[in-house]
């Protein structure tokens, strides 16, 4: 589905705009999970931090919501 495969960190980043747009250097992706089958990715290349384009994805239910476009 993504072609080629975007860089990513799921290490522990502080929630900021600040280190989002930091971390945007070394990657395209924040992996954030939220709680018990929910993650959230954010594409932080676009350089909007906490506000950068959003899919989340609940395993529980398989619900896919996007938002911050």
């Amino acid at each position: 589905m993504l072609d080629p495969t975007p860089t990513f960190n799921t290490s522990t980043i502080t929630f900021t705009d600040e280190a989002y747009n930091a971390e945007a250097e070394n990657s395209d992706v924040i992996i954030r999970y939220a709680e018990t089958r929910r993650c959230a990715f954010y594409y932080i290349a676009s350089q909007q931090g906490t506000l950068s384009p959003l899919l989340e994805y609940n395993a529980g239910t398989g619900e896919v919501t996007i938002s911050n476009l």
